[in-house]
């Protein structure tokens, strides 16, 4: 329990706050993700037939990424796109999903 107390991912004093210009809610993340990228790219070369899908990993606790798909198994989780070997399935890249980025002004009707 004393590991994980001071187990961190990240850099704290490097974290920008959400009010920060190119603030990201996955940064706690972002260098372990690096790194699993790197090597699932660097220990394996996909054949010619890759397919991209989605995930949904399941979480159910609070988490501003989460997402609500009722038609999944898991309804509730962080939904992942994926780069997937078709014959053996083995993720080549993937990319959380943490919501929409935009900031086209919208109307009051959404459009």
């Amino acid at each position: 329990m004393e590991i994980l107390r001071y187990f961190h991912l990240s850099n704290r004093e490097e974290e920008k706050n959400p009010q920060d210009e190119g603030y990201n809610i996955m940064q706690k993340l972002d260098h372990f993700m690096k790194d699993l990228k790197l090597n699932f790219s660097k220990h394996f070369s996909p054949y010619s037939e890759l397919s991209i899908d989605e995930a949904l990993i399941k979480y159910k606790r609070r988490l501003g990424v989460v997402q609500y798909m009722p038609m999944k198994p898991a309804k509730r989780g962080i939904k992942v796109w994926m780069l997937c070997d078709s014959r053996l399935g083995y993720v080549y890249n993937f990319e959380p999903y943490c919501g929409k980025k935009d900031n086209v002004p919208r109307s009051e009707k959404g459009l």
